[in-house]
């Protein structure tokens, strides 16, 4: 074995001993919360060393503190049959932060950007529909601004 592959495989055990120790450390802290996911849990068994946070996941299911994660059904996006083009829709639960930031760029802007910003990384996060919604409402609140300032610009030139 030559240096480079000494080297290499010193890399891949580091590499393999932070995994583990990561690992084990999110076990405990989902453990001392009594939040993990099956799929996390699943996760902690294949390790070796790890059958302790797997145990304390359990002690946690039998005093009723276990909660499992949910996540947001996934988003889906099918053409539409109804259009010439066969343009995506999206369907799945709505964002409805997404659409109050429709509602608020309509009427303050500066309001539908905060709420557009807040909504996008939501439905990023979540998987949920709305994100045109989002985009909608930042757009719209710039646009919004963009009218009000080059009405107050131009309103001492029109008299």
């Amino acid at each position: 074995m030559n240096a480079f592959e000494k080297a290499a495989a010193r890399r891949e055990e580091r590499r393999e001993e932070k995994r583990r120790q990561d690992l084990l450390a999110s076990a405990s802290r989902f453990a001392s919360s009594a939040q993990i996911s099956e799929e996390e849990l699943d996760g902690i068994r294949r390790w070796e060393g790890a059958a302790a946070a797997a145990d304390a996941v359990a002690a946690s299911k039998e005093r009723g503190r276990y909660t499992p994660v949910t996540k947001a059904a996934p988003r889906v996006v099918v053409a539409d049959p109804g259009s010439a083009a066969g343009a995506p829709v999206e369907t799945g639960p709505r964002n409805v932060l997404a659409v109050a930031a429709v509602i608020a760029a309509i009427l303050t802007g500066f309001g539908g950007i905060v709420l557009g910003f807040i909504a996008l990384s939501q439905v990023r996060r979540t998987g949920e529909a709305g994100e045109s919604n989002a985009r909608s409402a930042i757009i719209l609140g710039f646009l919004w601004i963009f009218v009000v300032a080059a009405w107050l610009i131009a309103s001492p030139y029109v008299s």
